[in-house]
């Protein structure tokens, strides 16, 4: 069984499903951070494509890598996170929990503890629904290839408009080309009743 938070890599080091959906999550959460307002963005520092956020604490930042703002205090981070002591050492980010744990003071609220396992569990819930949306589409993906390799036809496209009318198309496209859901029915059996 996989370990929320816990990253791996593959036996040719390259980062496995499973880091997606983690830096997904981060991703989403620090968007909200922002555009929630829950920490302030006026106190973002911007230098090239990274921001630092200095912490509450007046020793430590938080260091967002490959990070854009866009309008409405969107906040888009692509990259690693780190948190940076005031001696320069610094330690990456890898979990929400971790996360959490560090902006907990610098929130525009105080969340009770209830509320903050309650966050954490939703969160690591959700991760593990995109690792298994992650993991079905790379296997249906792999057995699209093999059909389409099978039929000797090149283009994805071609290939739906060959196998399957307009609306079994759409629902196909839909249901698995998309990893925003839950993997609940297995390619061939593309409408549910």
């Amino acid at each position: 069984m996989e370990q929320p938070g816990k990253l791996s890599t593959n036996k040719n080091n390259h980062p496995n499903l499973f880091d997606y959906s983690m830096r997904n999550a981060l991703t989403r959460i620090v968007r909200c951070f922002f555009a929630e307002k829950l920490l302030d963005v006026t106190r973002v520092i911007i230098s090239n494509n990274q921001i630092s956020y200095p912490l509450s604490d007046g020793i430590s930042k938080l260091h967002f890598e490959k990070t854009t703002i866009y309008p409405a205090n969107t906040v888009i981070n692509k990259g690693n996170i780190f948190l940076e002591s005031s001696n320069g050492h610094k330690v990456q980010i890898q979990t929400h929990e971790y996360l959490i744990d560090i902006i907990l003071n610098d929130l525009d609220f105080r969340p009770t503890m209830e509320g903050i396992n309650q966050f954490n569990d939703d969160v690591t819930n959700s991760i593990h629904n995109d690792r298994m949306a992650r993991k079905h589409r790379k296997n249906w993906r792999a057995t699209i290839a093999k059909k389409m390799e099978k039929d000797y036809e090149r283009f994805f496209t071609k290939w739906v408009r060959a196998h399957h009318d307009i609306r079994n198309g759409a629902t196909l496209l839909d249901q698995w080309e998309a990893l925003e859901g839950h993997p609940t029915i297995q390619p061939g059996n593309f409408v549910q009743d």
